[in-house]
C-alpha cells in the first residue's frame, strides 16, 4: 500500500473526472453554447488549480469558457453518429467569442493555452457511452467505436460490475474470424462477464469458439484459461498438455511464468515450482522495457508461503484485496469512541463527535449498501459497486476509522459478498477485521461492566455492531469447518448475542439449542425453548428432544401433538428412513414446508438417533 499518492495521479483523477462531468452535460444540455456557458462554471472546481493565481475574474471567466469550447469540439454526440459538432475555429485576428471587443490572439487564447486545454488528447467516446442507456447503445453504430476506447469502456464496466454492458458490447465484435492478436483483451473481457453474470455455458461456448480463431495468441490465451479449469478439476496430464500448447503458440507471454508455478503448486510439486521460478526470473528479467517485478514478487511469495495461494489468487481478481491486507496489519491497537444511552433494560450504542465525522466522510467515499433484514452478505454487484481506490486511500489517511462499527461492517459486508472464496481471504482479512471487532466489543463491556440490559437489533444505530459481531460468529464457523478449535469461544459469543438481542432476528437461538443438545445439555435447551414458545418446529422439535431427554414425558407428547398438526412435514421428514431431497431456493426457506423440514432432519436427525428410543416414541405421539 502506498503511503502517499503523487500529484501525477490526482491531476489524472481530477481529468477523469472532468471529462466524465463534460461528456454528461454536453449529452442532457444538446447544444453548444449551454453547454459552454453552464459547463465553464463547473471547471474550477472539478479541475482546481489549473488557473495561474494572478488572473482577475474576466480573465477566469474568458479561460473557462475557451476550455470548455475545446471539450466541446471533441465530444462524439449520438445523435450525429458519434461524431463531434465542432465549432469554427476563432480567428487569431477576429473579434473573441467572449465578447470583450479584443482580437482573440490579445484576449483568449493566451489564456486557453495557459489551462492546458489544447493538451487534452483523451478521447470522450468512453465517457459518452457510460452516460448512455442500454437501448441507445445497441444503436450507435459499432464501426465508430475504435478499439482502444472499446477496451476502455469494457475494462471500466468490468470494474463496476456492469457485466451485461460488457456483453453486449463485446458479443457483436467478437468474430473470430476477423480478430487479431491485440485483441486477446477482449477474449478475457467477455470471459470475465460471462463469471460474473455466472454463465458457464456461455463461457465453455466462448473458450471453443477461440480455440478455433485463426490467431495464435487468441487460441493460446483460451488455452491459459483451459489449463486453470482442468488443474481445478484435478486433471494435471490435461492441464500440462493444454499449457505446453499455449505455450507454443505464444511463448513470449510473460504470464505462462505465472500459470506454470500456480499449476505445479496446486499439484504439490513445490521444489520443482521453486526450480522453474529460478527459470522464468531470468527470463522476465532479460525482457527489456517491460516491468515484471510485481509478477515475479507474486510467484515468490507463493512458493515461500504455499498457503498464501488461494489468496494470491484472490487478489488476482480483486487486486485491492492485497493493498487492504498491508494497510491491516500495522493498525494500532482499538480505541473505543462509543457510549451507552438508554435505561437499564435497553440500550443504543452512540459514537463520539469525532467517529461520527470519520463515519460522514467514509459514506461518502464508499459504495455503502446494507443488506435486507438481517442477512449477513450483499448481492455481488452491490458489493463490487464502485471503486476501491478512494476509500483505500481514505482509510491510509485515517486509520482510527477501524474503531468505527459501520467502518467495519461495511468491509466485512464488501469481503463476504465479493466473488472470490472465503477461505481464500479468511486469514489475510477476515481474521483480522472480526478480531478488532471482538476487541471493541469487550472494551465496551469493560466500560460499561455494571450494564445487564439489551443492545437490540431493532434500535438501527446498533445494527452495525451487532451485524460485524455476527461475523465474528461466522469466521468461527469456518474455523471449525475446518477443524480449529473455536467451539468454547463460538458459545460465548452465540449466548452473548443471545443476551444483546433477545429477539434474535438472525436465528441464533436454533444454532444455540441444536449445539446444547449434541452435548447432551437438556436441561439448558429446555430453559431456551421456554424462552420462545411459539418459535415454529426447528426450536420447537428441540424442545421436545429435551424434555423427552429430561422424563418430562406428559409435557413432551401433548408439544409434540401439537407441532406434528401445525407441521406435518417436518415429522414427516424427520421420521422418515430414506427421505427424497425437496427442491431447495437458495437464500429462502417456507415456514414449515418440506425444504425447512429436510434442513431440520440434516441438523437434528443424528441427535434424535442418538437419542436411544427418541425416534420410536416421536412416532407414537402422531
Amino acid at each position: 500500500m502506498r503511503d502517499s499518492y503523487p500529484d501525477a495521479d490526482q491531476q489524472d483523477r481530477q481529468m477523469h473526472e472532468l471529462l466524465a462531468k463534460a461528456a454528461e452535460f454536453a449529452l442532457a444540455l444538446g447544444e453548444a453554447e449551454l453547454f459552454i456557458e453552464a459547463f465553464s462554471q463547473q471547471i474550477p472546481r472539478l479541475l482546481p488549480g489549473a488557473l495561474p493565481p494572478d488572473l482577475d475574474e474576466v480573465e477566469r471567466r474568458c479561460a473557462m469558457r475557451g476550455l470548455a469550447r475545446q471539450l466541446w469540439n471533441l465530444i462524439p454526440l449520438p445523435e450525429n453518429e458519434l461524431r463531434s459538432r465542432p465549432l469554427p475555429a476563432p480567428e487569431r485576428n477576429g473579434l473573441c467569442s467572449c465578447g470583450s471587443g479584443r482580437k482573440y490572439k490579445q484576449c483568449c487564447l493566451p489564456l486557453e493555452k495557459a489551462v492546458g486545454g489544447a493538451s487534452i488528447q483523451a478521447s470522450l467516446l468512453p465517457y459518452v457511452m457510460d452516460c448512455l442507456p442500454q437501448k441507445q447503445l445497441d444503436t450507435l453504430p459499432a464501426k465508430r467505436v475504435r478499439e482502444p476506447d472499446m477496451a476502455e469502456v469494457a475494462a471500466r464496466w468490468l470494474d463496476e460490475g456492469e457485466f451485461q454492458r460488457v456483453r453486449k458490447l463485446l458479443e457483436p465484435a467478437y468474430d473470430v474470424a476477423a480478430l487479431h492478436d491485440r485483441h486477446a483483451w477482449m477474449y478475457r473481457c467477455l470471459d470475465d462477464a460471462y463469471r460474473g453474470l455466472d454463465m458457464p455455458r456461455k463461457r465453455v461456448q466462448l473458450q471453443a469458439q477461440t480455440l478455433a480463431a485463426p490467431s495464435r495468441v487468441l487460441r493460446a490465451e483460451a488455452l491459459q484459461h483451459r489449463v486453470t479449469q482442468l488443474a481445478d478439476q484435478g486433471d494435471f496430464p490435461a492441464a500440462w498438455a493444454a499449457f505446453h500448447e499455449a505455450m507454443r503458440l505464444n511463448p513470449q507471454d510473460p504470464h505462462l511464468s505465472h500459470l506454470e508455478v500456480l499449476t505445479l503448486l496446486s499439484e504439490g510439486k513445490s521444489e520443482l515450482a521453486a526450480e522453474r521460478l529460478k527459470y522464468w526470473k531470468q527470463r522476465l528479467r532479460r525482457d527489456w522495457g517491460h516491468e515484471h517485478d510485481d509478477l515475479i514478487e507474486l510467484m515468490e511469495q507463493m512458493i515461500a508461503a504455499p498457503g498464501i495461494l488461494p489468496f494470491a489468487l484472490a487478489c488476482a481478481e480483486e487486486p485491492e484485496l492485497g493493498e487492504l491486507a498491508e494497510l491491516l496489519r500495522p493498525l494500532p491497537e482499538p480505541v473505543l469512541h462509543y457510549t451507552l444511552r438508554g435505561d437499564e433494560e435497553m440500550a443504543e450504542m452512540a459514537a463520539d463527535a469525532k467517529l461520527k465525522k470519520l463515519e460522514k466522510q467514509w459514506c461518502k467515499l464508499f459504495p455503502q449498501s446494507k443488506p435486507s433484514l438481517t442477512h449477513l452478505q450483499l448481492e455481488w454487484h452491490d458489493a463490487a459497486e464502485g471503486d476501491f481506490e478512494p476509500w483505500l486511500r481514505w482509510l491510509v489517511a485515517n486509520p482510527q476509522a477501524f474503531d468505527s462499527f459501520e467502518v467495519l461492517d461495511d468491509l466485512l459486508l464488501l469481503l463476504t459478498s465479493l466473488d472470490v472464496p472465503l477461505e481464500a481471504i479468511d486469514l489475510p482479512l477476515l481474521g483480522p477485521l472480526v478480531e478488532r471487532v471482538h476487541t471493541l466489543w469487550r472494551l465496551l463491556f469493560a466500560r460499561n461492566i455494571q450494564y445487564a440490559g439489551t443492545i437490540p437489533w431493532v434500535i438501527h444505530e446498533n445494527r452495525p455492531a451487532l451485524r460485524a459481531l455476527a461475523q465474528k460468529l461466522f469466521w468461527l464457523e469456518l474455523g471449525m469447518e475446518r477443524g480449529e478449535a473455536h467451539d468454547a469461544e463460538y458459545d460465548e459469543l452465540l449466548h452473548l448475542f443471545l443476551r444483546l438481542n433477545p429477539n434474535d432476528n438472525h436465528g441464533y437461538r436454533e444454532l444455540a439449542s441444536d449445539r446444547l443438545l449434541k452435548r447432551g445439555e437438556a436441561a439448558e435447551a429446555r430453559a431456551l425453548h421456554e424462552g420462545y414458545p411459539e418459535d415454529g418446529p426447528h426450536l420447537g422439535y428441540n424442545g421436545v428432544l429435551a424434555l423427552w431427554l429430561l422424563g418430562d414425558m406428559e409435557q413432551a407428547a401433548e408439544r409434540a401433538r401439537t407441532l406434528s398438526a401445525q407441521y406435518p412435514e417436518v415429522a414427516k421428514m424427520l421420521l422418515a428412513k430414506n427421505p427424497r431431497k425437496p427442491a431447495l431456493n437458495p437464500g429462502w426457506v417456507s415456514h414449515g414446508g418440506k425444504d425447512q423440514a429436510w434442513f431440520y432432519r440434516e441438523a437434528m436427525r443424528p441427535v434424535w438417533e442418538a437419542s436411544s428410543g427418541a425416534l420410536e416414541w416421536l412416532r407414537k405421539q402422531k
